[in-house]
Formats: C-alpha cells, sequence, structure tokens
C-alpha cells in the first residue's frame, strides 16, 4: 500500500499500542469503584479505552449522584494505578526492539490522553520514553482527543508537517484525533475490534504487526 505523503515522523499512542496499561488501568477503576460499593466490570471499562480518566469519573460521579468532585475520584484511582503499573516491564512483546530500531531513522513522539504523573510511572519499568523526541500528554493541551490538537502540537515539536506523520493508535478516539491533524493513521484492533476503529486508513491485529509494518514503511525505497 502506498502511502500519500512521504512519512517524515511518527507518533505514537502510549496505552494499548506500546504499553499493556489497559488492564491496570482497569483494575484501579474496578478496585477504587468497588470500594465505593459499585460493581462494575472489564466490558463496562472498554467504553472509556482512550478516554482521559476525568470523563470516566465524571461519568460515574453523575450516574450515583455522588456529592464529590471529579479530581478526588481520580486521585484514589491514580494512586492504586501508580502502585500496580511499576511492579512489571509494561511494555508489549517486541515494542522495545522495534522502537530501538526506528530510533535515528525518523523522529518519534508519544502523544496520549493520559496525565503526565501517570507517564512518569509507565516509564519507570521501560526505556521506551529514550526513544521519543516529544512526549505530550493530557497535561499539555487545551483540548483531548479526539480533538486534534495533541496530534498537531506533536507535529509541531518534531518540525514535522502534519500530513507528513503516520500515527500508530488503538482508540477510536485517538484514530479520530490523528486523522483531524491530517494525518496517515495505522489502527490496531487488539484493544477495539476493526468497526469501531473506522477512521484508521489501515488495520493491525496487535501492535507488534504494528511495529513491523512501521518497519517495513520507514525501509521502503522512496516509501
Amino acid at each position: 500500500m502506498r502511502l500519500p505523503h512521504p512519512i517524515e515522523a511518527i507518533i505514537f499512542d502510549l496505552d494499548g499500542t506500546l504499553v499493556q496499561t489497559e488492564p491496570v488501568h482497569c483494575e484501579a477503576w474496578l478496585q477504587v469503584l468497588g470500594r465505593r460499593g459499585y460493581s462494575y466490570d472489564e466490558e463496562w471499562f472498554s467504553q472509556w479505552i482512550g478516554t482521559a480518566d476525568r470523563f470516566l469519573a465524571q461519568s460515574v460521579i453523575e450516574e450515583h449522584h455522588l456529592p464529590i468532585p471529579a479530581r478526588v475520584l481520580q486521585k484514589e484511582k491514580e494512586v492504586l494505578f501508580h502502585k500496580l503499573v511499576v511492579q512489571k516491564n509494561q511494555a508489549f512483546p517486541g515494542i522495545e526492539e522495534g522502537l530501538q530500531e526506528l530510533h535515528g531513522v525518523l523522529p518519534l513522539a508519544i502523544a496520549t490522553n493520559s496525565a503526565r504523573r501517570d507517564t512518569h510511572f509507565v516509564f519507570q519499568s521501560t526505556p521506551i520514553a529514550t526513544y521519543m523526541k516529544a512526549i505530550l500528554t493530557a497535561d499539555d493541551v487545551q483540548e483531548l482527543k479526539p480533538a486534534p490538537e495533541m496530534y498537531l502540537s506533536a507535529a509541531r515539536q518534531l518540525g514535522v508537517k502534519p500530513e507528513c506523520c503516520l500515527v500508530m493508535e488503538d482508540s477510536p478516539a485517538g484514530s479520530l484525533a490523528a486523522r483531524r491533524a491530517g494525518m496517515y493513521v495505522l489502527g490496531l484492533t487488539s484493544s477495539q475490534p476493526k468497526n469501531k476503529m473506522t477512521t484508521a486508513d489501515e488495520w493491525w491485529e496487535n501492535p507488534q504487526a504494528g511495529i513491523r509494518r512501521l518497519l517495513e514503511i520507514v525501509k521502503a525505497p522512496n516509501q
């Protein structure tokens, strides 16, 4: 498949794309809500993949008419998530090796709806941050995905036109954000089925397959 523009940079989502932290986020939320007497499951959490914690917290508060700010519930979850996520290397198998191979060939960046403090704890167990020229988090933008601001900001920091950026994403919100930014999107269907990743330009079944595709693209003559 020939891409519409030569690729000059690659931007990655983080959770579910480079690191397998979605189950950790899920576990933290279910435990926190369970302590308050609310029973939710993994299927319920799946609708929030790729969405900032503040929105999940606000939804729960509104559903149960809790007289607390969303930040209180979000903070409870963050404390537990930070404790759990450092217990083992969260990078998907093959991701660190793939990033090491891509590093130096094209500038790389991360654009994530996660808070900067969350990424700090994630990066404690894996060296993936060392391969990135830029890292954009929820703390760095006014509008989160599916707004394109985060991806446009990443392109500016990399010094590359948006249409020359390739994005690897595993969530519908992130895929839509990248498309709105005018970028080519490689969608992963490991977190969401293909019929929910409708704005991606092509689809791959997991992060390992996605990295192989990226390597194929950057090594192709004339792309």
